[in-house]
C-alpha cells in the first residue's frame, strides 16, 4: 500500500517531537533533581538558624527543661525530623 505525502511528512515530524522530547527529559530530570536537592538544603538550613537559639542554651549546659520535648514539639510544628547532635558526634536528642 502506497504511503500517502500526508502520512510521510507527519511521520517524520512525529519523529522530531519524540526525539526533541526524549532529549529534554534527559537534560532537563537530573537539573530538576539537582535543584530540588539544593532547595531542601536550603530550607533546612534556614530551620537550623531560625531553632538554633532555642537549643543552644542545652548544648551549653545552661538550659532548663526537657531537650527531647522541646525537639519533639518542634518536629510535630515543622513536620521535619529533628535531630541534635553534638561536637563529638554523639545524638543528644531525635524526634523519631
Amino acid at each position: 500500500m502506497k504511503k500517502t505525502l500526508f502520512l510521510r511528512i507527519f511521520s517524520g515530524y512525529a519523529a522530531v517531537i519524540i526525539l526533541l522530547a526524549m532529549a529534554v527529559m534527559l537534560f532537563a530530570l537530573p537539573l530538576m533533581r539537582k535543584h530540588n536537592i539544593e532547595e531542601k538544603t536550603s530550607s533546612l538550613e534556614h530551620m537550623a538558624v531560625l531553632l538554633e537559639p532555642q537549643i543552644a542554651p542545652y548544648l551549653t549546659g545552661s538550659g532548663t527543661g526537657d531537650l527531647h520535648g522541646l525537639v519533639v514539639a518542634f518536629s510535630k510544628h515543622t513536620e521535619t525530623r529533628i535531630t541534635v547532635i553534638d561536637m563529638t558526634g554523639k545524638v543528644l536528642a531525635d524526634s523519631e
